[in-house]
């Protein structure tokens, strides 16, 4: 109550609303505000003569005890003021901390809500946890989007970014980004599936339940955001391709957005033109693997998995091995980076 009072004296425009809810409401709480003050008055252990009457006062007219009966039914009448003050202040606080929050981020910008659609576009969007965070742009507009690249690559970490980002949209205000025009989107994900040795499942098994509850949110009315990472990875590539396609192809129908991140780069050529491919890639120099993290159109054209044993002092009679096999079986347009 007293914090309601010292509020309603600021005059900020954009807490109009809330400063106005206290200027209304919180002088009704004076009396209120009055007793609790007295439920809490103590004489002090400095004057002992003064404690001593206090005491002798307390004892005949039961002071304390109709100041909590009078706080008690003064609360009681006043519950809808009260609910309409605790509102207010907390819209405030919330605002303190989005406004605060703000201000620790390289640049944020307020989203803008489109139509409903396949759409989202935005520029220099980056993940707040990151310390070093490198930004990426992205435009989609009536195709949904398949991410190509290496280990490590940054594929599953910017998608992650639009999936937080996406929802700080709807829920802050704010995001971390230059610029973000949306529509109102339901973020779905299949992100970092594990086994279960309690549960007795499979990480293949977990990687079906997780693809199965969003194939049932398509179902519902609202306009999703799917974002999927290394879909069916516990399986063989034949099924885990045709699986990955048929769940792509379905998930994609209508309005909603689907985002995944793959390598399998047999997914661009089936999916067609109902994805459009981006990729991120590396750079091997001096035995040294490096990334840039920047999301670049197309699919991917380099492979780093054998390249990371060798990084890693594996020894040379695997690499060769695995050189070996790997120029029998891969496709001739696709070089090692």
């Amino acid at each position: 109550m007293t914090a309601a009072a010292q509020l309603s004296r600021l005059s900020p425009n954009s807490i109009e609303r809330e400063i106005a809810t206290l200027q209304q409401d919180a002088p009704s709480l004076a009396s209120l505000r009055r007793a609790t003050k007295w439920l809490l008055f103590e004489p002090g252990a400095t004057n002992e003569l003064a404690s001593s009457l206090y005491e002798y006062v307390n004892l005949l007219f039961l002071l304390d005890i109709n100041a909590f009966v009078f706080s008690i039914q003064r609360a009681h009448t006043a519950r809808p003021l009260l609910r309409r003050v605790f509102e207010a202040i907390g819209r405030i606080d919330a605002a303190q901390s989005i406004a605060q929050w703000r201000q620790s981020l390289p640049h944020w910008a307020i989203p803008e809500v489109s139509p409903p659609g396949k759409s989202l576009a935005t520029t220099e969007l980056f993940h707040p946890l990151l310390a070093q965070p490198v930004a990426n742009a992205l435009r989609i507009r009536g195709v949904s989007v398949l991410i190509t690249g290496s280990n490590m690559a940054g594929k599953t970490t910017f998608m992650r970014t639009l999936g937080v980002n996406a929802i700080l949209a709807q829920t802050l205000h704010t995001v971390c980004a230059r610029t973000w025009v949306a529509p109102l989107l339901a973020v779905r994900s299949s992100i970092g599936r594990s086994d279960s040795l309690l549960d007795g499942k499979s990480h293949y098994l977990a990687e079906v339940e997780s693809v199965h509850a969003l194939l049932r949110a398509k179902r519902t009315d609202r306009q999703h955001l799917f974002l999927l990472d290394e879909m069916f990875r516990g399986t063989n590539t034949a099924e885990r391709v045709a699986a990955a396609y048929a769940v792509l192809a379905y998930l994609t129908q209508g309005d909603d957005v689907v985002v995944v991140a793959t390598h399998d780069l047999e997914l661009v050529e089936l999916l067609g033109d109902a994805y459009q491919a981006y990729h991120f890639r590396e750079r091997i120099a001096d035995d040294t693997l490096s990334f840039d993290y920047k999301l670049r159109p197309g699919a991917s054209s380099t492979r780093n998995a054998i390249a990371l044993l060798q990084l890693k002092q594996y020894p040379n009679e695997v690499i060769v091995k695995a050189l070996a096999v790997l120029d029998r079986v891969s496709e001739p347009d696709v070089p090692r980076g």
